[in-house]
């Protein structure tokens, strides 16, 4: 990315604005010239919360813009009002020629779906990374272009701090190490994540160890006491049970003993069947032959009429017939008139034997009823004889069986209730075990991966720019993790003065960005305010209060970045000149402070 221009625009205001181009870029000057409030504009364009502070100079100005090159095909601008009210930040697309083509509304801070800091991040291939905040708490926050600026957009204040050059201090150092790590390898933190839901089940399954405890605790405080009753159950359980076999093996000899006995019953009980049967079949017979009777004797009342009826006819003298004068043939009719009443009464006398017959029948039926009755009350008695013996014998043992089965189903109650105490506490203590095994293993903290080789890399690649610039101690560049700082030659960078920390400082940005460079994850822009000096007086003040490095080491600087950053972009703002040399090599510009004298400042003068 390059950085094409940025300006401060006001209604009928002269626009206060400074171009940029490829490789170096230096404005250069008295202080209070307008330089920090650049380095501001820059800040709050890139999505901080606070705007640049309303200077004199800068009332009425109340936009900043600044206008972006990602390459040849694509560029766009980057506007927002200057309020304390946190506006959103405009993006407009740019045709490669220049006109707009479209705008876009975003999210200064990294919130919702459409803000700044996910755009600019998209373009790094780092949108959605995720750092980790606390290797214990397992905390995490996202990757976003307000912690990316701090290694491209360093102003004044931190290019002189003690702190290390990825954060604010100490309550930085796990994201400062995540940050720097994910972008040596290009790998985030996301991992942590998963910790996370497995810390948070670990301290679910804490929680729950604990509250069982408690329970256990509270719940079966007597358990010494039910435990003592349960084993006094248990025994009583074993004796009852002896006792009730004891008793179900008398009943069963005597059972066996009685079995004559009852097979004799058995025998009566068969015989007093077959004679109810017969009794039974008894009674259908009388009822049957009764009903027999009844029939003949209706029977013989017709025959008996027909027969009178015969004898009535014999007393009359047959005549002629009275229609046409002829006579009967009177011994052919009485002749068949005596055969009919002499076969009437052999029925009559046949039924009339049959009738007898069949009384008597009845009457022996009867008697042998009574005999069957007679037998089956003798039976009945036997019979009721040989279940009272064998009742007498086993009744009693019933009895005592029977006391045995309600006294120890009575205590096998009382028993399992005890014991589903017993059984619950140990299930609980069981379950409590499991859980602390499981806490064995639990996450105690996250572990950063080895980078140590991308350190190295990174530490040669700082080395080389400090062997340029002739910096003391450059063969030797290493990187405390305690610190999150360089150590120069065996000094910790915070050991040195102001202007060796300034410039050192610059040389850990520049290193930076040559080698997150060759992985597409830096701008290949970076902005630096005052890396040489911390303060320089007007060109018509003779009082130069200056923090000074050698001037072989300044120049050996403004030269590097003219002839070693050529493919990238790096604006500095420095009270420090570059040798009148080197200024045809770089984009220049030159703040006086004096309204006499070239340009005054970043914003125009009356």
């Amino acid at each position: 990315m390059i950085i094409k221009r940025i300006s401060v625009i006001g209604k009928g205001k002269p626009k206060a604005e400074l171009c940029f181009d490829k490789g170096l870029n230096v404005v250069a000057g008295a202080s209070d010239t307008g330089k920090s409030y650049v380095i501001k504009c820059f800040q709050y364009i890139f999505g901080a919360e606070e705007p640049p502070k309303n200077i004199d100079e800068a009332k009425g100005y109340n936009t900043v813009e600044t206008e972006i090159k990602v390459d040849e095909n694509e560029s766009f601008i980057l506007r927002r009002e200057i309020s304390a009210t946190k506006p959103q930040v405009t993006l407009i697309k740019l045709e490669p020629d220049g006109t707009e083509s479209e705008t876009i509304v975003l999210n200064p801070s990294h919130k919702g779906k459409n803000n700044l800091s996910a755009y600019i991040l998209g373009k790094l291939g780092l949108n959605g990374k995720v750092l980790v905040n606390g290797v214990q708490s397992l905390k995490t926050s996202s990757l976003t272009l307000r912690v990316l600026s701090k290694l491209f957009l360093v102003d004044e204040g931190r290019m002189i701090t003690e702190s290390s050059p990825l954060g604010e201090g100490q309550r930085e150092y796990t994201q400062e190490t995540s940050l720097l790590k994910t972008l040596l390898t290009g790998a985030d933190d996301s991992v942590v994540k998963e910790l996370k839901q497995q810390q948070d089940t670990e301290g679910a399954v804490e929680s729950r160890v604990k509250a069982l405890e408690e329970y256990v605790a509270k719940k079966f405080s007597n358990h010494e006491e039910v435990k003592s009753t349960t084993e006094k159950l248990d025994s009583e359980l074993n004796e009852l049970e002896e006792s009730l076999s004891k008793a179900q093996n008398e009943l069963t000899a005597l059972v066996e003993a009685n079995s004559e006995l009852d097979s004799k019953r058995n025998k009566f009980r068969g015989e007093l069947s077959k004679l109810r049967e017969a009794e039974k079949e008894n009674l259908l017979l009388q009822g049957r032959f009764s009903l027999l009777i009844e029939k003949y004797n209706s029977d013989l009342e017709r025959l008996e009429a027909g027969a009178e009826a015969a004898s009535f006819v014999e007393l009359y003298e047959l005549a002629n017939c009275p229609t046409c004068g002829q006579e009967f043939e009177q011994e052919k009719d009485v002749e068949e008139l005596k055969q009919l009443v002499q076969s009437t009464e052999a029925e009559i006398n046949k039924n009339k034997f049959r009738v007898k017959g069949l009384t008597d029948s009845i009457e022996d039926l009867k008697q042998e009823y009574q005999a069957l009755a007679k037998k089956i009350v003798q039976k009945e008695a036997t019979l009721k004889e040989i279940s009272e013996i064998i009742e007498g014998n086993i009744s009693s043992k019933f009895k005592d069986y029977n006391v045995a089965i309600r006294l120890l189903n009575s205590k096998k109650n009382e028993f399992l209730k005890q014991r589903a105490i017993v059984d619950s506490r140990e299930s609980l203590l069981k379950e409590i075990g499991e859980l602390r095994v499981q806490l064995e293993d639990r996450t105690e903290k996250y572990v950063f991966p080895d980078f140590s080789a991308e350190l190295t890399a990174l530490c040669k690649n700082i080395s080389a720019i400090l062997q340029r610039w002739s910096f003391p101690g450059h063969e030797d560049v290493t990187f405390d993790m305690k610190t999150r700082d360089l150590v120069i030659g065996g000094k910790p960078r915070s050991h040195f003065g102001k202007g060796y920390r300034a410039i050192s400082y610059a040389a850990f940005s520049l290193g930076f960005m040559e080698y997150l460079s060759k992985f597409e994850r830096h701008p290949k822009l970076v902005i630096l305010d005052s890396p040489l000096t911390t303060y320089r007086a007007g060109d018509n003040d003779e009082n130069d209060d200056e923090v000074q490095l050698k001037k072989d080491m300044i120049f050996a600087f403004y030269i590097d970045l003219c002839d070693s950053f050529k493919d990238k972009q790096i604006i500095v703002f420095e009270n420090q000149e570059p040798d009148e040399v080197l200024k045809t090599k770089m984009t220049y510009y030159h703040f006086s402070k004096n309204k006499e004298i070239g340009r005054y400042g970043f914003f125009p003068v009356a």
